[in-house]
């Protein structure tokens, strides 16, 4: 069975799902086609309880690389979120994250997407002591797969995220709440603070080195060996943008694009 799919830029795709083993027990399958629909690579994850591994979504990086999202049977019998990162262009994994809140709470991974720098964001639920599900939300390193960011929203009632979407530094989900009856629609987008410069430094001649804190994470942009668009040019006296701070040799002004 195949839950999402997912086309790189030469046209490639990746297909997830399950496989079935005998009956009651499914594992985790991911498969790679090229553009010419040949199977390039396939990959089966076998959770340690022997039941339901679902590989549930997959997003394509801007590296030609997947990141595949679910959840798997562990050997105490509940579910895990399990998030694996492979390598496009032969499948070897990556990078692997399981969750688990707590012993004997059963959670699950439904949802991912990539932020402008390729890491990733993995969206599901999270079972709290109260015994309820709750929305989570995490922000991995694109490198290894570590969490840089997480964030649970507490609910009085059952609640699971199933979708994200990452635009512009702007993210986007989706997903159920409860309201002690039934259950309803719940979405919302979260606006990140503004990114700003945070520090620079100029190495004379020709070496601009600017730091630029976004909603995600820092980032290190430098411009050499020229200094181009030609805006780009020593000033004398304060930067005129009061949300840039930082200190330098000399200050700078122009416009910084980081290619999201």
């Amino acid at each position: 069975m195949a839950f999402d799919i997912a086309v790189d830029s030469s046209g490639g795709f990746v297909v997830t799902g399950r496989r079935g083993v005998v009956k009651g027990n499914v594992d985790w399958h991911v498969r790679a086609y090229n553009a010419s629909r040949a199977l390039v690579w396939e990959d089966t994850y076998a959770g340690a309880g022997g039941g339901t591994d679902d590989a549930y979504e997959v997003v394509a990086d801007g590296e030609g690389n997947f990141v595949v999202a679910g959840y798997t049977l562990n050997g105490a019998g509940d579910l895990d979120w399990l998030v694996i990162k492979y390598r496009g262009s032969d499948g070897q994994r990556m990078w692997t994250r399981t969750f688990e809140s707590g012993a004997g709470r059963s959670e699950a991974c439904y949802a991912v997407a990539v932020d402008g720098l390729d890491n990733a964001l993995v969206a599901g639920h999270e079972r709290g002591e109260d015994g309820k599900t709750h929305w989570r939300l995490e922000h991995l390193s694109k490198a290894d797969g570590q969490v840089l960011a997480s964030q649970v929203w507490a609910s009085a009632q059952d609640e699971s995220l199933y979708a994200v979407a990452y635009r512009d530094r702007q993210i986007a989900l989706g997903g159920t709440q409860h309201n002690g009856t039934n259950t309803d629609w719940k979405a919302i987008v979260a606006v990140p603070p503004p990114s700003r410069i945070v520090a620079c430094d100029w190495t004379p001649p020709n070496l601009l080195t600017l730091e630029w804190q976004g909603a995600m994470e820092p980032v290190t942009i430098s411009h050499s060996p020229t200094l181009s668009p030609p805006d780009w040019q020593p000033m004398a006296g304060p930067l005129v943008e009061s949300g840039w701070t930082g200190t330098a040799q000399a200050p700078f002004r122009g416009f910084l694009r980081l290619g999201e």
